[in-house]
């Protein structure tokens, strides 16, 4: 074994890596207590340390320039060079007999080097340790340091579904703060010198004391990932119970993100991004991480098709526990109280709202946008008066 992988300074497990392709070829636990929640087998830890990996290709001509230059071959070999150091856990990966400490590298309390793959000036040599390598997701992203802030920054690259994921992360922070029920990541537009949406920027909701645990890792049998629908809901919901969680909340909070996520047809709520709060000494969980990326929402990539008939909408296939709005929909027979209507945004201020943040002559994109949210609000109301707290009769 030529590594350890360390939770902040303890040692969870040994691990043998290979150096060129940075796979796991074998492990050996030590502490069950500290590895990741159901990573107890060599293939559960290759698995956890690819998923883990910032998702790169040799097709896009940036990751290719990128990793010529830095000698990578693989995302887990750029990952090890990293340590698996991350801004969303306190898990490293450390040499054996080395003397290297948490407080030393991780990037809560140490400056850490700022690649973005949009900009020519990051395609060169990286100087030192970056939470580039474990920032994964389909947009592209960078972390950086702002005020002492740990500031993570999702880039656009000008295209107008680009443009939308990005605005769709601020539209999405309105919604529920207005609801007032569960914390949900803030979010801020940057723009160009043409007024087109360049990125938007978040802090990080998580600290040296304070880690995020996604709900992929909720399963203990990862075969029950594949079978999507309600299996799937009732497995994690049962090992969230098993953790400490309260049953009845964790249900709440499944409903809740549910319903919110049919209302701004979110396509791509899967298992990587909602999650739990853990504190990294105590091991307990806290509760619900913040709500965060609802980029893939409120039509962004077919804007026209609210100008459809309806059955096309809950015919849309999405990422997440169900595969189409439509079975989503049909899970919420036994919602009850979930949201407050008229705490709800007018469509009429969701149409301005994309108006005054978008760049495009083309209106009928944001009034699309809006048309599509009412749609769904109107399904509601028709079909499930009862998810809404204040339409009860």
């Amino acid at each position: 074994m030529n590594y350890c992988l360390m939770h902040k300074d303890d040692v969870a497990c040994h691990l043998d890596m290979d150096m060129h392709t940075g796979n796991v070829m074998d492990m050996k636990i030590e502490n069950p207590e500290l590895i990741p929640i159901y990573v107890d087998s060599k293939r559960a830890m290759a698995d956890w340390w690819s998923m883990r990996a910032i998702p790169m290709s040799i097709k896009r001509d940036s990751d290719r320039q990128f990793m010529r230059a830095n000698d990578i071959s693989t995302k887990e070999q750029f990952a090890l060079k990293n340590l698996g150091l991350s801004l969303s856990d306190c898990y490293w990966i450390c040499p054996e007999k080395s003397e290297t400490r948490f407080k030393d590298v991780n990037f809560y309390e140490n400056p850490f080097d700022k690649i973005d793959l949009t900009s020519r000036a990051s395609l060169t040599l990286a100087k030192g340790l970056t939470p580039l390598a474990t920032t994964t997701g389909q947009m592209r992203k960078f972390w950086h340091i702002k005020n002492g802030k740990r500031i993570l920054t999702k880039v656009s690259e000008k295209r107008l579904e680009g443009q939308l994921q990005c605005i769709n992360e601020v539209f999405g922070h309105e919604l529920h703060a207005r609801q007032q029920k569960y914390e949900a990541v803030p979010y801020s537009l940057e723009f160009n010198a043409d007024n087109s949406v360049r990125s938007v920027s978040c802090p990080a909701f998580t600290s040296v004391d304070v880690e995020y645990v996604p709900m992929i890792n909720m399963i203990e049998e990862k075969h029950v990932y594949f079978t999507r629908g309600t299996k799937l809901k009732n497995a994690i919901i049962d090992n969230c119970v098993k953790s400490g969680m309260k049953k009845s909340s964790v249900i709440d909070f499944f409903e809740y993100l549910a319903a919110m996520d049919f209302i701004m047809s979110n396509k791509d709520r899967h298992l990587n991004n909602f999650g739990l709060l853990r504190d990294s000494n105590t091991l307990e969980y806290i509760g619900f991480a913040p709500i965060f990326d609802s980029g893939n929402s409120m039509l962004y990539d077919n804007p026209y098709v609210a100008g459809s008939a309806e059955f096309k909408l809950l015919k849309t296939e999405i990422a997440g526990i169900y595969d189409t709005d439509k079975k989503l929909y049909s899970s919420f027979k036994k919602c009850r109280s979930l949201i407050s209507y008229s705490n709800l945004p007018a469509p009429d201020f969701v149409c301005d709202f994309y108006r005054n943040s978008l760049s495009v002559s083309d209106d009928g994109i944001c009034r699309n946008i809006s048309l599509g949210y009412e749609i769904k609000l109107e399904i509601l109301k028709r079909e499930h008066p009862e998810i809404f707290a204040d339409l009860q009769d």
